[in-house]
């Protein structure tokens, strides 16, 4: 679980966003709006149904 890690790890994004190469966990965690604000019930409800909404396209 990505949360889990340590604020320092690096990472990677899977798309261009802007320019942005790289960022850590813990900037990530009070602004990628799949992460921002929400404990770890809600992040793993919130990618199930993306990732069922991905699958049935």
């Amino acid at each position: 679980m990505i949360l889990l890690y340590l604020e320092e790890t690096l990472v990677y994004p899977g798309q261009d966003y802007q320019g942005c190469t790289v960022s850590t966990i813990g900037e990530e965690k009070p602004c990628n709006p799949r992460l921002a604000g929400r404990g770890r019930n809600c992040f793993i409800k919130l990618m199930g149904i993306s990732s069922y909404l991905f699958l049935k396209r």
